[in-house]
């Protein structure tokens, strides 16, 4: 593989990266960052009128400080079939005592570097079969075809 393609390749691993939801270890801060909010069952009947119906989770910014509710700028709210909506940063407060966890979103190393890895030997395999240089073992017989 050319050092330009397996530069591109690299870069691109970099940008897409892969991000995961933690648990919070820290008393949250309302600094903008990226939560996912459980919601329980009282949680998702009283705020079908805002959410729709069966709102599970809400992810979004966080807005002010969690004393007795969590304020969100709403990016998406999955439903229990598994089904998600975007949302385009509505506020909504939610009462702490509806939710049954809140989790953050941290960049994770490890899937990136699995991705990347993943996507380094697709690109290779890919690459030596257009090139010609793929060995193929059927039978009692053994054909390298050489782009030559």
């Amino acid at each position: 593989m050319s050092r330009s393609a397996s530069f591109g390749l690299g870069a691109l691993a970099l940008l897409v990266g892969c991000y995961g939801y933690y648990p919070v270890a820290q008393p949250l801060v309302a600094d903008q960052r990226r939560v996912l909010v459980a919601l329980n069952d009282s949680g998702t009947f009283l705020l079908a009128p805002k959410l729709g119906p069966f709102g599970s989770e809400v992810e979004g910014r966080l807005i002010e400080s969690p004393d007795s509710d969590y304020t969100l700028s709403v990016l998406m709210v999955r439903r229990f079939s598994g089904a998600e909506e975007d949302w385009k940063g509505e506020r909504l407060v939610i009462p702490v005592r509806l939710t049954t966890s809140v989790t953050e979103r941290h960049f994770s190393p490890g899937r990136t570097s699995l991705f990347s890895l993943g996507l380094l030997a697709v690109a290779t395999t890919i690459e030596g079969a257009f090139r010609g240089n793929v060995t193929s073992r059927g039978g009692a017989t053994s054909t390298v075809v050489t782009g030559k």
